[in-house]
């Protein structure tokens, strides 16, 4: 009877017992959760020869170079050779220059020197140590990829050599093969021709016509140069004869070395505006190329001779002379060249009083291409005899135009 009065008593009060905690948990404040604190590491410190500290966080240690960030630069690079000794807020993996590596924190003070606590053999006290690479675990080693950037630097370097190596060869080549072609075309095709030619006159108060003409054949060999010439001079004014002059030569060059050659000239001459018959010099010497290039040549010359004289008057001298003179010729651009030549023959009894001073200067422009064998001849000659015939002025200066054809 007890029993059963206890369970209806129970079965009463449950319902209130079970609203009540409903009404409890609907009053109820929800609970909130802290956020989980995220730990940090503490900083590095960096310790230099100098006594200086740097305080921040180590990225890498790699070929020499040690980077890490600081509140005042971002970046910071350091030469490893600085580092005295190093503090590291957490694990690192250390590389040393031994080859041995580890896993551990690094810790620096004067008194202790360098360690490494928290290795696989515990903690390591490291003597004059020297840092060859100091990375995050996990992370790949930094040197690796400092190897293949040195590595693709060199190669490329390597590449650069070649082709400048290369390039180089082939302009050797290229110019010697240049070379080797002149010289086979002076072998095979030695005679050079050149003709020049200028007319000019006038009508009105005076008749004048001037003609003077030029042949020229040169042949230039690998080690020698033969030139033989003939030029005539011939003008007539109001139907008189007003010049009158002929002269010819023959010049050759044999090369001693790269810069010093011998040489030996003969030269006739005719003028019968300076009562003169015959000129026959002959000189042999010894030359020199100051300058030597394809585009720019001096040569200077030297030597000794003999000149004969013949004159209409009945007189004639035969006498010893020296010989000094300079021929030079510059491209100036790729249409205009300009040629220069002086020859000076004093006689050996009088050098000061009797001596004969010739000088020649003239530019040529090619009629149209460069390479045109056409060309226009403009220049002047001067003529000096210290000693002329009697009525004979002493300068006789000549001007020209000619029209030149070479012929190859």
């Amino acid at each position: 009877m007890k029993v059963q009065v206890f369970t209806i008593a129970m079965l009463l009060l449950t319902p209130c017992a079970l609203t009540s905690g409903a009404e409890d948990d609907a009053t109820r404040k929800p609970t909130i959760n802290p956020a989980p604190i995220k730990k940090t590491t503490p900083p590095d410190a960096v310790y230099l020869q100098d006594g200086s500290r740097l305080v921040g966080h180590i990225q890498t240690l790699a070929a020499g170079q040690l980077t890490m960030t600081t509140k005042f630069a971002p970046t910071v690079t350091l030469d490893a050779k600085q580092i005295k000794g190093i503090t590291t807020g957490g694990k690192m993996v250390v590389a040393l220059a031994g080859g041995d590596r580890a896993i551990g924190k690094l810790v620096y003070d004067e008194q202790n020197g360098q360690k490494i606590t928290g290795t696989a053999f515990g903690d390591v006290t490291l003597q004059n140590p020297s840092f060859v690479g100091l990375w995050t675990p996990g992370q790949p080693d930094p040197n690796l990829a400092a190897a293949k950037k040195v590595g693709a630097a060199e190669l490329k370097k390597v590449k650069d050599d070649h082709k400048t190596a290369v390039d180089k060869i082939k302009a050797e080549y290229a110019k010697q093969v240049a070379e080797l072609t002149k010289k086979v075309d002076q072998v095979e095709q030695p005679w050079k021709i050149r003709l020049e030619l200028g007319l000019n006159g006038s009508t009105g108060n005076t008749e004048e016509v001037n003609f003077r003409g030029r042949a020229e054949a040169k042949r230039t060999g690998l080690h020698d140069r033969l030139t033989v010439f003939t030029e005539v001079n011939f003008g007539r004014q109001s139907g008189t004869r007003s010049k009158n002059e002929a002269l010819g030569g023959v010049n050759l060059e044999i090369d001693i070395n790269e810069r010093w050659y011998t040489y030996g000239r003969i030269g006739l001459e005719y003028d019968e505006f300076e009562s003169l018959d015959i000129r026959a010099t002959a000189a042999i010497g010894v030359g020199y190329f100051a300058i030597k290039k394809p585009n720019h040549e001096l040569k200077l010359r030297a030597g000794a001779g003999y000149r004969h004289e013949s004159f209409n008057t009945g007189i004639s001298t035969d006498e010893g002379i020296v010989e000094f003179g300079y021929d030079y010729r510059i491209d100036v651009n790729e249409f205009v060249s300009i040629t220069d030549s002086l020859t000076y023959q004093p006689s050996l009894d009088d050098p000061l009083g009797d001596y004969i001073l010739v000088h020649q200067i003239a530019a040529e422009i090619p009629l149209g291409k460069k390479d045109n064998n056409w060309k226009l001849k403009v220049g002047m000659k001067n003529e000096y005899d210290s000693m002329p015939q009697p009525g004979i002025d002493r300068l006789d200066t000549s001007y020209f135009l000619n029209l030149v054809f070479d012929l190859e």
